[in-house]
């Protein structure tokens, strides 16, 4: 069953350091088999109090995986590029019904 990792980027902090947390991010997101559903800066808030600036989803095959994944990152500095380029937070989603 599909499980997916929301990123919720509120505030960009330094592209640079973003754009380096991007190119160490992506090898480890398919060497744990997921894929980027989607990452847009081009969202419009309908209801509610959200500002995001930006947006992305990833899937992995199954919550292990996601879990796997986030571990890994404990073994690099990829978390703490995020957190120093960017103001946000991180969804994990089970989502039994997609697809």
């Amino acid at each position: 069953m599909p499980a997916y990792i929301v990123g919720i980027v509120e505030e960009l902090l330094d592209p640079e350091i973003m754009g380096r947390y991007i190119e160490n991010i992506d090898p480890l997101i398919a060497e744990h088999g997921g894929h980027y559903v989607f990452v847009s800066d081009t969202v419009q808030v309908i209801e509610g109090d959200l500002q995001p600036a930006m947006l992305a989803a990833v899937e992995f095959a199954d919550m292990d995986r996601l879990r796997a994944f986030w571990a890994c990152l404990d073994q690099t500095d990829v978390k703490a590029l995020r957190q120093r380029g960017s103001r946000g937070g991180v969804l994990f989603v089970d989502a039994p019904n997609a697809g």
